[in-house]
């Protein structure tokens, strides 16, 4: 599918509520099995927006994000290569990823995917298979140091980078890309053409950095893999021990102060038009599976 195909197909949203649908039922699912194990998560990003603004998903959005402390996050990523996670009452087909157990997954977080419905992701630019999923990052604190954590920062950043580079023939042109933006996607491509990186490498070392400093003795922490890196690594105290909000009715675990992660990691809150909306979603609807 070309851009142009692409962009008039975003228009149809017929199908979104039977997707959203299904997405909260893998989050209410999931939600039970954390709790179950004694795993704490957060609900992050555009769902903490979507719970605290809509008590559901932000019009036309069509995912939920998740984050985990690192310790949890392993925890949960070592029962599922040991084979120990099940949904119980989910009856629908799903899976997980991870780098360390796919070397072709492209992300540092964990990807729980609903194997039941077929979409194109907007972000693939070779029309490849994909299903709508759950993102599951880890939560990862930072030198308290002030200048440590910048040198901290800086290192993640080229390391993030490389990845890019690495990556570079799956950047998205259709994607809305600030001036600084597009130079990097052009220094990467650019770059890819006369240097061969492995991206498992790159990930192992993001991860080994990334895990060195623990939420609990820092006072930033976050999740800077995210689309605002180290926007994203906020004060401790944000988190907490988690605030409860309504997501399409399921009680989620929001961070304990959500309007400061508002304002830290947005700038505060407006509501969008509905054609800004419509340009944020992540899938197109290709089929749905017959049961």
């Amino acid at each position: 599918m070309d851009v142009t195909a692409i962009k008039n197909a975003l228009a149809d949203t017929s199908q979104l509520p039977a997707l959203q649908a299904s997405q909260v039922t893998l989050m209410t699912n999931l939600i039970d099995f954390f709790q179950e194990n004694q795993l704490t998560y957060f609900v992050t990003g555009g769902t903490v927006l979507g719970a605290k603004y809509y008590q559901g998903f932000i019009p036309y959005d069509d995912d939920i994000d998740m984050a985990m402390p690192r310790q949890d996050f392993e925890r949960f990523l070592n029962m599922v290569r040991n084979q120990k996670f099940e949904l119980k009452n989910l009856d629908q087909t799903y899976r997980v990823q991870h780098f360390s157990m796919d070397d072709q997954f492209k992300y540092t977080i964990a990807r729980v995917e609903n194997l039941n419905y077929h979409v194109i992701d907007i972000m693939d630019l070779h029309n490849q298979a994909a299903h709508p999923a759950i993102d599951i990052a880890p939560i990862d604190g930072t030198p308290n140091s002030r200048w440590v954590r910048k040198l901290f920062f800086n290192k993640l950043y080229v390391l993030r980078g490389l990845l890019t580079i690495a990556y570079s023939d799956t950047i998205n042109p259709i994607r809305r890309q600030t001036l600084r933006h597009r130079l990097q996607t052009i220094i990467a491509k650019t770059i890819s053409l006369f240097f061969h990186l492995n991206p498992t490498k790159i990930k192992q070392r993001i991860e080994h950095n990334l895990s060195q400093y623990d939420m609990a003795d820092s006072d930033y922490s976050g999740t800077y893999m995210g689309t605002y890196r180290d926007r994203e690594m906020l004060p401790s105290n944000i988190w907490g021990n988690g605030s409860r909000g309504l997501f399409e009715g399921v009680s989620v675990n929001m961070p304990e102060y959500v309007n400061d992660y508002v304002m830290q990691l947005y700038g505060g809150f407006r509501y969008y038009t509905d054609e800004e909306l419509l340009k944020d979603r992540h899938y197109i609807i290709k089929e749905k599976l017959e049961s």
